[in-house]
């Protein structure tokens, strides 16, 4: 098998090697899962978890945070080990930026945005059973929550 430069000989352009190509995926691809976990280790959770939407068979658990952030939800009917979701949640979440008044402040001044934007992701679990009891956790960088549980409705509330 020829060599690259042999195979390049009298020609003005210069290919890659194979085996450069794949360090500098790998290079691109730690240094973007640093830029990832790099944004969660700041992100505070301001609100939740908390739950919506709950059928037979799903439930919505949500969570407030500062900045954006991966999460894991770990869950099961007898044990939270028993399954887990993890995902960059920042891109996913939406953002809202809303304004938090003291409770006397009745005008708009002094609002600042940074200071009020708080992503908010919604993270659905599906497949679960009817009228069971589930508990579960929510961990994102330091924060953990305490363990919580919810049941799925007996039955279609529509």
């Amino acid at each position: 098998m020829k060599s690259a430069m042999a195979e390049l000989e009298g020609q003005s352009v210069l290919r890659m090697p194979e085996q450069m190509g794949v360090r500098v995926r790998m290079i691109l691809a730690a240094v973007v899962a640093l830029l990832l976990f790099a944004t969660t280790a700041s992100a505070e959770v301001l609100k939740g978890p908390y739950l919506q939407n709950v059928t037979t068979e799903s439930i919505t658990v949500c969570v407030e945070t500062d900045e954006p952030a991966m999460m894991t939800i770990a869950y099961g009917r007898d044990d939270i080990s028993e399954q887990s979701v993890s995902f960059n949640a920042g891109a996913y979440a939406a953002q809202t930026t809303m304004r938090l008044p003291e409770p006397d402040d009745k005008s708009a001044a002094g609002f600042d945005p940074q200071e009020t934007t708080r992503y908010i992701y919604k993270m659905r679990l599906e497949n679960l059973k009817r009228g069971e009891s589930y508990v579960y956790r929510v961990t994102s960088g330091e924060f953990e929550s305490a363990e919580k549980s919810f049941v799925t409705a007996p039955h279609n509330l529509t």
